[in-house]
């Protein structure tokens, strides 16, 4: 854990974090693979937000419900394994109610109050009887908004951060700190486009929050 620690306080080498994000795209080679299923999920709800219910309401409960099983959401020992996708319902019409936050910025100073918000409503949506949902809430904010990692296993251990209980305020103040002394190096890699359905590039890029994410995910190099 002590060696994970120091990449949370203080900058690392550019070209560190470029193998890092060059090894999770190498791991993400097309469309088809299981790390692309945020491209789609992304792509979807960006594309359709303030759109997400009425007619439309089906579908983005399946597209979520399809990216959180691609991601091990729902397996033996989480809630969502007892459940149907319809049981997104509430947190989809949360997520249609709510499209102001597709404009948090990482680099913001009100950034750490606009997550905790955020995740306290997605929480209370999704009504769960699960005590740990830090990863669950975490990944559908990446998933969905793109603006805050995913706090899994790998993550937590990259950044130091419990794995258990919920997410709170110093585990997005250790994401602000690191982004904030390698602010550079990350602003100037060149971010790679999300990718469509039939393996085309978007106009869209993935976001500063995304390449975090995925820093603190490949930390084994």
């Amino acid at each position: 854990m002590q060696n994970n620690k120091r990449n949370t306080n203080k900058k690392i080498s550019s070209s560190t974090i470029e193998k890092r994000l060059n090894k999770f795209l190498k791991d993400r080679p097309d469309i088809n693979s299981r790390y692309s299923s945020f491209d789609l999920c992304y792509l979807y709800f960006k594309t359709n937000k303030g759109k997400l219910t009425g007619n439309k309401l089906h579908l983005s409960c399946l597209q979520l419900w399809a990216f959180l099983g691609s991601w091990g959401m729902i397996t033996r020992g989480n809630a969502l394994q007892k459940k149907s996708y319809a049981s997104l319902k509430e947190a989809i019409t949360f997520i249609n109610d709510n499209p102001q936050y597709y404009r948090v910025d990482l680099g913001h100073s009100d950034y750490v109050t606009n997550i905790l918000d955020l995740y306290k409503g997605i929480k209370k949506a999704l009504n769960l009887k699960q005590k740990n949902q830090k990863t669950l809430i975490t990944k559908i904010i990446l998933g969905v908004y793109g603006i805050c990692p995913a706090f899994d296993t790998k993550f937590c251990e990259s950044f130091n951060c419990h794995t258990q209980g919920d997410l709170n305020k110093s585990d997005l103040e250790k994401v602000v700190s690191f982004y904030l002394l390698n602010k550079d190096i990350i602003n100037n890699y060149k971010r790679p486009s999300v990718l469509k359905f039939d393996g085309s590039k978007s106009n869209m890029y993935y976001t500063i929050a995304k390449l975090v994410d995925m820093i603190g995910f490949t930390r084994k190099l």
